[in-house]
């Protein structure tokens, strides 16, 4: 039996300007970049795909794209969590001289060709001047109708984001062939890391990026965050789309490390991303596999790590050192927003600042 989202994804591909999210899509979602961080092939792929059990479509795994000779934006088909009928439209990341017009005549569009089939629109990535516009057109803010009762705007609930490389990096240190940061708590979280790794014998190393194994880290992140009870909307089944992708494209980010210890290997952090503007690089997976009781399993470890902790820190910054030497232009990383207030900190400690975006949402 077809879904609710494929039922109304045959719809909305009757109207004008719709079509399937694919690579041939990614030149003309390219001239639209300006540094937001959904407006991307990748992001609109987080953000729009019908791989979530609360959207699920097997005819287009990707999600939908909308273009105009002016307009872009990408679109998803959703129930919020908790949600058993009906869905809601996902707009992300619209674009050009009259983003609100063009999402309010979309949606005109869609309720005559598909009437009742969708009870809202949620529109994200909003800058705040546009934010301000959708709200002068009877769109709500977020916190009148949330996306979900612990994060409101999703992701984009907490916005520190953008790393400035040029800062990380600036009087950083080689310290036996590693680059050692600056910012001290990043420099103390690697050497407690490094640490860690030289007590054990464990070696970290870069390995090929790999779809199949990519998928396995990110489960396996999912799987102990909600043994843990910190699972807020996302599922693992959000990336899929993403690390499909062709990541050797000259404007995207893919990177894997294992920890590798007397024989045994352990795919341990994945990383995968594009290039928003010429100078920002995104970063929408960006997880690491940090249950110590599987590290102990695999790697034939104790059951005490001193030093564990710091393997996310550890992590990013290798990925950071990494996109430094693949693309020397990029001097800001975007590491997205967050749920949850732990998640927001752990990004500032790295030093992330502050790069807000902002939902609105229509009831009909």
């Amino acid at each position: 039996m077809d879904s609710f989202r494929e039922r109304l994804e045959e719809k909305l591909l009757t109207l004008p300007n719709v079509r399937a999210l694919d690579e041939s899509a990614a030149e003309s979602i390219g001239r639209a970049k300006d540094g937001n961080f959904g407006r991307s092939y990748l992001g609109f792929l987080l953000y729009c795909h019908g791989r979530n059990p609360r959207g699920m479509s097997r005819n287009i795994p990707n999600g939908l794209l909308y273009a105009d000779n002016d307009t872009m934006f990408g679109i998803g088909i959703f129930r919020r969590q908790g949600e058993t009928r009906g869905g809601h439209l996902m707009v992300v990341a619209p674009d050009g001289p009259n983003p609100v017009e063009a999402v309010q005549s979309f949606i005109e569009q869609v309720n005559a060709a598909a009437p009742h089939a969708v009870s809202r629109c949620f529109v994200r990535f909003l800058d705040y001047e546009n934010y301000r516009d959708f709200l002068e057109w009877d769109f709500l803010p977020i916190t009148e109708d949330p996306w979900h009762p612990h994060a409101p705007a999703e992701d984009e609930t907490f916005c520190h984001s953008d790393v400035d490389l040029t800062s990380a990096f600036e009087g950083a240190s080689n310290e036996n062939g590693r680059v050692v940061p600056r910012r001290r708590r990043l420099r103390d979280d690697c050497h407690r890391f490094q640490n860690f790794l030289d007590r054990h014998g464990i070696d970290m190393r870069q390995m090929p990026f790999d779809s199949k194994d990519a998928k396995t880290i990110v489960k396996n992140h999912f799987n102990m965050t909600q043994r843990l009870g910190r699972n807020v909307g996302s599922v693992a089944q959000d990336y899929e789309s993403l690390l499909e992708a062709d990541l050797s494209h000259p404007d995207r980010f893919g990177f894997m490390l294992a920890a590798v210890r007397q024989g045994r290997t352990l795919p341990v952090s994945v990383f995968a991303g594009e290039k928003t503007s010429h100078n920002k690089m995104a970063l929408y997976c960006s997880i690491t596999h940090r249950d110590a009781s599987a590290w102990s399993r695999n790697l034939g470890l104790p059951t005490q790590l001193t030093g564990f902790s710091a393997l996310g820190t550890y992590a990013y910054w290798q990925a950071f050192c990494e996109i430094k030497k693949r693309f020397p232009e990029v001097t800001h990383v975007q590491l997205g927003g967050s749920e949850t207030a732990d998640l927001d900190a752990f990004k500032r400690r790295m030093g992330a600042k502050m790069e807000p975006t902002y939902w609105a949402v229509k009831r009909f």
